[in-house]
């Protein structure tokens, strides 16, 4: 399914990551991918998992919906051409804050970043090592020359990863994850618009842009 993006590499980590088999692995989404990862993790760690998907969202007022899902930061950029402009970037936001914060059905909801529980719960235990090999990766494809061989197969496999921790946020705040997770999704934008904000005070000019990364500019 996600055949284009990763090819045969990402394919491979894929199903490496997930213990599917390699012909469905090239074929489910990554979604998919990160439920049987979190399934695996859940039994490891003794937590019964759900024979079925029997989950539906509580209805939410609009009050509700305004102070805990306001969606991504995006602000108005300065429009016109300009020269010595930097990008400040976040690797894996949304999962880095669910690893950070502790976020998971069987765990309290954490003070900002700060987790309620030292343990990890079924959902950062799933993603932490992803996340690590992923920033493992990247950093081992910065030591090798640009043309170099292993490059595009490293850069393959980095964004088979990538797309499952994308999904992770997403995916585990939707009806069809087994685990029950749909309350614990909401805190993620909230400490995203408290703790994202930082980079925006440390340059002296304004922001071009901001999401989930964000270019200034220089000097």
């Amino acid at each position: 399914m996600m055949w284009s993006d990763y090819s045969l590499a990402g394919t491979l980590e894929m199903a490496r990551v997930t213990t599917l088999p390699i012909e469905k692995a090239a074929r489910v989404s990554p979604g998919q991918g990160i439920s049987a990862m979190q399934i695996i993790t859940a039994l490891e760690q003794d937590v019964l998992v759900p024979y079925q998907k029997r989950q539906f969202e509580e209805f939410k007022s609009g009050l509700e919906l305004i102070q805990s899902d306001r969606g991504g930061m995006v602000y108005q950029p300065l429009t016109g051409l300009h020269t010595d402009v930097a990008q400040i970037d976040f690797i894996s936001m949304y999962p880095a804050i669910i690893i950070l914060g502790n976020i998971s059905p069987e765990v309290p909801l954490p003070d900002g970043l700060t987790p309620a529980h030292e343990n990890l719960g079924v959902v950062p235990l799933t993603l932490k090592p992803l996340y690590e090999k992923r920033v493992a990766i990247k950093l081992k494809i910065r030591s090798y020359p640009e043309n170099h061989p292993m490059v595009k197969t490293l850069k393959e496999r980095a964004t088979a990863l990538k797309w499952l921790l994308v999904v992770c946020f997403g995916f585990l705040g939707y009806k069809m994850p087994v685990m029950d997770v749909l309350k614990r999704t909401k805190p993620s934008p909230e400490v995203d618009a408290r703790y994202c904000c930082a980079p925006k005070r440390l340059p002296k000019k304004k922001a071009l842009r901001f999401c989930t990364c964000m270019w200034t500019l220089c000097g």
